[in-house]
């Protein structure tokens, strides 16, 4: 990644964990009921990222932005499953 691609993806990563991180409070005590819109609200904010940042990085840079997010989902999904009935 280039010094001028690094100072704009910075700030939107770091807003984007900023929002996952109020989305994840704001639910946390919500119960079962409300996973899905939780997942739903995660989902909305993944694609306003990539919006983002199909702006700023290359093609390449992008599916290996995708890789990586593909990953993320799959350890937050065994997370999820290895903390069946605490709150997440």
């Amino acid at each position: 990644m280039s010094p001028e691609q690094e100072t704009k993806v910075c700030p939107v990563i770091e807003q984007s964990c900023e929002k996952r991180h109020a989305l994840l409070q704001q639910y946390r005590w919500k119960g079962k009921d409300a996973r899905r819109d939780l997942f739903n609200d995660l989902k909305t904010l993944d694609t306003e990222v990539r919006n983002q940042l199909v702006y700023i990085l290359t093609a390449d840079q992008m599916e290996t932005y995708a890789k990586l997010r593909e990953e993320d989902r799959t350890a937050m999904r065994e997370q999820i499953k290895n903390r069946r009935g605490r709150p997440f």
